[in-house]
């Protein structure tokens, strides 16, 4: 049963690999980065739309921060700033375990040694 259902599958769909491939090498950042995203934002203004009552909230009142040249910052600002870190790692963060799986699965994927390197070299291009 599962030969005929992995056949019926084939027929359907006679280059899944060539597709998988082409989803994979589109699932990662924009250039000049080429690393795989482990992440997706849905809706895509989802952080714009965070009520003020769920977004991060538990900074000490102040604190002196080395890079912004020793100087007390506020709680609000320190909330702020873990909100803002919160959506850039998001929005371009991968997660070491995501990008090798990745880059394995390319190479599986890829028909013979000379595609696998091209595909892999490419990721970490530029």
């Amino acid at each position: 049963a599962a030969a005929a259902a992995a056949a019926a599958a084939a027929a359907r769909d006679p280059k899944p690999i060539a597709r998988f491939v082409d989803f994979m090498m589109r699932a990662k950042l924009a250039k000049p980065a080429t690393l795989p995203l482990s992440y997706v934002t849905y809706p895509t203004d989802y952080f714009d739309n965070v009520p003020e009552d769920e977004r991060p909230h538990d900074a000490p009142p102040w604190r002196v921060v080395p890079t912004c040249q020793h100087k007390n910052v506020s709680k609000e600002a320190l909330d702020k700033y873990t909100f803002q870190t919160e959506r850039m790692l998001v929005a371009g963060g991968v997660n070491i375990y995501d990008a090798s799986c990745w880059a394995m699965a390319l190479t599986l994927a890829a028909p013979d040694d000379d595609a696998a390197r091209q595909r892999v070299d490419h990721w970490f291009a530029e």
